[in-house]
């Protein structure tokens, strides 16, 4: 599953807005949008926070970030 899908069902699971999360990590909601649709990644500061508001692990994340870089092929995700 593409990282942008997982952290929208979690988020969606939790009943939370896009506002909700990206208030949460001191961020604009448009970054929240443009991680949900795969258009860019968070940084490992923001996957941590991102790990602890949608209550899961960071391994958990990491994966689906690994995923998610394997399917762009070659696109780096820190950029």
């Amino acid at each position: 599953m593409y990282f942008g899908t997982f952290i929208k069902k979690q988020r969606i699971i939790m009943d939370k807005s896009q506002k909700d999360m990206a208030s949460y990590l001191g961020i604009r909601r448009q970054s929240i949008s443009k991680w949900e649709n795969n258009l860019s990644f968070p940084s490992i500061e923001h996957l941590y926070e991102l790990s602890e508001f949608l209550e899961i692990p960071i391994d958990e994340l990491l994966k689906h970030l690994k995923d998610s870089k394997k399917k762009k092929k070659g696109e780096s995700l820190w950029h």
